[in-house]
């Protein structure tokens, strides 16, 4: 059943208008109907349809692969979209769905969406080629396990959301981190062949059950032979050039000229991967591994001898447990606990802060030097590292300090060597300060490494969090070693029957023999052979994150003023500029450090504004300046991401729903909107598309109802036996087939009868529950069906008509006074989307004093002194405590005195944020105002209005319109405001239904009353009263004899 929703607006005349005064014009403009008289219409003769309209060419592309149809049909200007698709189909003739057709305009490269649009307002001429083409088409898109599948996506859907619609295919979380890349040109003018002969390997979705599961297992390594013919060395221009094909993910892909079966990359664009859980997250950590290992085979991304090995030696793991026949139950994977993780970053010893003390070495790289690392004594207190000249000097003024907060921790390490080096990023105005730490042996390396990661987010060594740091760095430090564990043998040859130089890239492989290569993989196996395999990948893509050009991505730049090209890399918390001929960074920019930056879309160029007067701008040349914009927006709104407990969902927590206990973990991971049917136990089982499919239809209906007789007796089935069904432990279904069969009138009703009788009695014994995205609308309609009285009876429609009449938009700033549980205040945040600038008023204050202005902050601040210290209060109550207990009087001294110090921190956080809110009233230029509450709004509205902006809307909402009028009287009174309306508004829902459509006979009273209007600026020189004296008086009528 369809349900449409009508409201029909009410306006009411002000109570100063008397029965014979003028209504004024805006009432009158609002509730006129233009008439005709009957003979005024015209009419279009052939000829002059003619003169107005001309031949459009269309084109049909058929669904199924026919040869497409040319028409032409003659339209007018004013005919809307909808119509020609509507004249299209007509003149076609052919019995198919064209649901999923559009329009396409091939010359503006651009889809005709919107159907109520005119050809005119479109600016469609007789030169348009249109074309009536699928918006659903198949495409070829490969995994990031080099894998190609074929599906059927939207080419009509902006990129991000068809990205979206793939991973929701394959099960992929975290949509937003993958994007569509463009395949180099080289590869795909080379291999035409190649490919044609490929298709075999093309895994088709519509046919393959179960993608998400092959999706998430790994894909054995390719011969050497294979790997040596894809590998190509490449320079940093290479790699510019293939990073430049990423699509825009503002526009649809026939907008960017992909076609149907065209090849795209589906790969991680930002390399940011937030909430990674071996429980959910089987298929997106298998693709991340396998786009780091063909990172590293291809060499797309620099490593170290050592580190390659580490890489075989890891591949080599998770290829002998993917290849034995154990199946791979992801469900039984350890699960990260948010809270949990939470929790322990928080947990902070403040009474005993560790500090590291030791000899080390540093290195601060200069131009044209060598590395000479010196000896020096280094403290390492709080977030900073000071070092001295040596251990004696350490009791006067340092060398120098750094101040870690917001730096980078990059790794220089060389196991084998014996080499453990700390590379700092040091934030400063124009970009970063590199510092070279060399430590002397592992366990003086992990501990200073994971002080220097903690103290970069702000955190001491006296958070939890350090000594689990410690040893994930000594468990790396050992994955890295090549030389086997002490006390292990000496690892067979024989055992290994893979070939090793398919887990190392080509140019390794030359370097060393098999033998030797198989030697080395072996012994360094050893270190992780007890790894399962979910950790295997979890650990080999830590490994690939820790490397030094992770996530880096180049492009081909000139700066504004230069002459000469450049590489601008861009990774995910900086920018830096690269000397094209060297290779070496110039000038790093950190993105934290962004004030705004700016794009000139006529001059394709990039202009970004840093801290301390910091600008840049450039041109890009290897891509499209669109690219370079989306990536800095794109790691900017994704750093915005954070484990909040919001998002934290107690899978073991009970929910009582509808009078029943419910357990939420079956539907963890599902997407809303998912059906499920509560089983026994309160447990969630997920309802398939078949199961949803009514199985109770009726084969014999009766012509009508009036032989039909409620006695009560048509049913055989009695109470007790439709409990007996349910302890028997029969479906819903089931139960509804056996009332059915059991009912002797069911077949004498008519078939719309038949189908209300069974869709009632699914709502009282099928017990299915759909979960659905919270949203304000939503609540409103909980709300108002279950507890109208705490939201004041504000109706859905009601609250949307405030948002419009009140101009909420991203980056206004809005003055809200509610008491509706929040109702309102939500729907105006969610509303801005996520731009907020609200500022609520607290209903337990009186609304009398409504605004808080700057004196009333600093009379708080005065009565909180005058109160007396909460330390002397703590000693008086504790002098009366028993002298023989001293320990435990002062424990309890100190915890009360722990209680006074919170307490008075809390009040100053309030005072200051009252402060706050203060000074931003002072300025008075509010972007709107939003009222709704159960006071009297007169008061409120009249303390708030003085707030606003001139030429800013205001909406004011009461359950009765009494308290509206005489706020519709006073501002009349009082003066600053124009358009005011008082409104009132019903709502009435529609059944829509194949033959039954009509209004349902229950409606909703009433939606309650808004005053809405707008302020103007006021001449305060002049007084109230003289603006009507200044008013000319009407003119008399002149009365004249009509009469002949």
């Amino acid at each position: 059943m369809v349900s449409i929703q009508i409201w029909v607006t009410r306006f009411h005349r002000s109570p100063q208008l008397s029965p014979g005064a003028a209504e004024p014009e805006e009432m009158r403009a609002s509730t006129d109907i233009e008439r005709k008289p009957p003979g005024s219409s015209t009419m279009v003769t052939t000829p002059d349809y003619e003169e107005m309209s001309w031949e459009l060419s269309v084109q049909i592309d058929q669904k199924s692969g026919d040869e497409a149809m040319k028409f032409k049909l003659r339209v007018k200007g004013d005919l809307h979209i909808g119509g020609l698709m509507l004249k299209l189909v007509e003149k076609i003739k052919a019995p198919q769905d064209w649901s999923d057709h559009a329009l396409w305009w091939e010359q503006r490269k651009c889809w005709l969406l919107k159907t109520h649009w005119t050809l005119d307002k479109y600016g469609i001429q007789a030169d348009a080629d249109l074309r009536y083409t699928p918006q659903h088409k198949p495409l070829l898109v490969q995994l990031p396990n080099m894998k190609t599948i074929l599906l059927t996506v939207s080419f009509s859907s902006v990129v991000f959301k068809t990205v979206a619609d793939i991973c929701r295919i394959l099960n992929l979380r975290r949509s937003e981190e993958l994007s569509l890349l463009k395949p180099p040109d080289d590869a795909s003018n080379k291999k035409k062949k190649k490919d044609k002969n490929a298709r075999e390997d093309i895994w088709d979705i519509d046919l393959l059950s179960g993608t998400s599961g092959a999706a998430a297992e790994c894909l054995p390594n390719l011969p050497p032979a294979e790997l040596a013919k894809i590998y190509q060395p490449l320079s940093l221009v290479d790699k510019a050039n293939n990073f430049s094909g990423w699509l825009d993910s503002s526009r649809s892909l026939m907008e960017q000229d992909v076609q149907d079966e065209d090849k795209l990359l589906l790969r991680f664009k930002y390399h940011v991967f937030f909430d990674l859980n071996p429980k959910y997250d089987a298929v997106r950590i298998t693709q991340l591994y396998e786009q780091a290992r063909w990172n590293i085979l291809l060499e797309e991304i620099d490593c170290t001898e050592e580190e390659m090995l580490m890489f075989a030696s890891l591949q080599y793991h998770i290829c002998k447990l993917t290849l034995s026949n154990e199946p791979l139950d992801h469900s039984k994977e350890p699960e990260i606990d948010e809270v949990e993780a939470a929790l322990s970053n928080l947990e902070e010893d403040i009474t005993d802060i560790p500090e590291l003390a030791d000899t080390l070495r540093l290195f601060r790289p200069k131009r044209l030097t060598l590395r000479p690392y010196k000896e020096y004594w280094f403290v390492f207190k709080d977030t900073t590292i000071s070092y001295f000249k040596n251990k004696e000097a350490s009791y006067g003024e340092p060398i120098e300090q750094f101040h870690l907060r917001g730096c980078e921790v990059v790794p220089d390490v060389n196991v084998t060597d014996k080499k453990f080096g700390i590379k700092l990023l040091l934030p400063v105005a124009d970009g970063m300060n590199e510092i070279y730490i060399r430590c002397n042996n592992e366990t003086q390396y992990a501990k200073w490494k994971a002080a220097c990661i903690l103290a970069s987010k702000g955190k001491t060594m006296a958070y939890s969090s350090y000594k689990s740091e410690v040893r994930n760095i000594q468990s790396f430090l050992q994955m890295k070693s090549l030389a086997p564990p002490p006390g292990q043998a000496t690892p067979d040859l024989d055992t290994m029957e893979m070939n090793a130089e398919c887990f190392v890239s080509p140019r390794y492989a030359k370097k060393h023999k098999t033998k030797q290569l198989t030697t080395r993989i072996l012994e360094a196996h050893q270190n992780i052979a007890n790894l399962s395999l979910m950790e295997a990948k979890m650990r080999f893509i830590q490994a690939w994150q820790s490397l030094p050009e992770f996530g880096i991505k180049y492009y081909i730049v000139r700066f504004k003023g230069s002459k000469k090209d450049e590489i601008l890399g861009i990774s995910y918390n900086r920018m830096f500029r690269i000397d094209m001929s060297t290779g070496l960074p110039v000038t790093t920019w950190r993105f934290a450090n962004i004030k705004q930056w700016n794009v000139n879309w006529e001059i394709r160029q990039v202009a970004i504004e840093f801290d301390q007067n910091v600008s840049i701008a450039f041109c890009c040349l290897s891509c499209d300046c669109k690219v370079v914009h989306e990536f800095i927006g794109g790691y900017i709104f994704l750093s915005t991401r954070s484990k909040d407990q919001n998002e934290t969902l107690d899978e073991e927590l009970k929910v009582i729903f509808e009078k029943q206990w419910i357990y939420l973990d079956n539907a963890v991971g599902h997407f809303y909107r998912t059906t499920f049917e509560i089983g026994s136990g309160g447990t969630l089982l997920l309802k398939t598309p078949k199961e949803m499919e009514s199985s109770t239809a009726a084969k014999e209906a009766g012509a009508d109802n009036r032989n039909i007789v409620d006695d009560g007796k048509s049913q055989k089935l009695t109470r007790d036996d439709i409990e007996m069904l349910k302890e028997q432990g029969l479906k819903g279904q089931e139960i509804i087939q056996q009332l059915i069969d059991n009912s002797s009138t069911f077949k004498d009703k008519t078939e719309y009868a038949q189908d209300k009788y069974i869709k009632k009695k699914k709502k009282k014994y099928e017990n299915t529950v759909m979960i659905l995205k919270p949203s304000c609308r939503i609540l409103a309609m909980m709300y108002h069906g279950r507890e109208p009285g705490k939201i004041c009876h504000l109706r859905h429609d009601t609250l949307a008509q405030m948002l419009t009449l009140a101009n909420i938009h991203a980056g206004s700033k809005v003055l809200v006074f509610e008491t509706c549980s929040g109702l309102v205040l939500g729907a105006v945040m969610e509303r801005m989307g996520g731009t907020l600038n609200t500022k609520t008023k607290d209903p337990s204050i009186d609304s009398e004093k409504s605004v808080l202005t700057a004196k009333d902050v600093q009379q708080n601040k005065a009565d909180v002194e005058q109160q007396g210290s909460p330390e002397e209060q703590s000693r008086e109550a504790s002098s009366v405590a028993n002298t023989s207990d001293d320990q435990e009087k002062e424990d309890r001294e100190k915890r009360k005195e722990a209680k006074a110090q919170e307490r008075k921190a809390k009040l100053e956080e309030k005072r200051k944020k009252m402060a706050a809110a203060a000074a931003l009233l002072d300025g008075r230029n509010a972007d709107g105002l939003v009222i709704a509450g159960r006071f009297h709004p007169c008061p409120v509205l009249l303390g708030l209005l003085k707030f606003l902006a001139p030429s800013r809307p205001f909406v004011v909402y009461s359950q009765h319109k009494e308290p509206l009028i005489e706020c519709y009287t006073k501002l009349k009174e009082v003066g600053g405001t124009v358009s005011l309306r008082l409104t009132d508004t019903w709502l009435r829902h529609y059944q829509v239904m194949p033959n039954r459509t009509h209004p349902l006979l229950l409606m909703s009273g009433g939606g309650g009353y808004l005053l809405s209007g707008t302020t103007v600026a006021v001449d305060h020189s002049k007084p109230a009263g003289s603006l009507r004296a200044e008013e000319p008086a009407p003119k008399r009528l002149k009365l004249t004899n009509t009469e002949g």
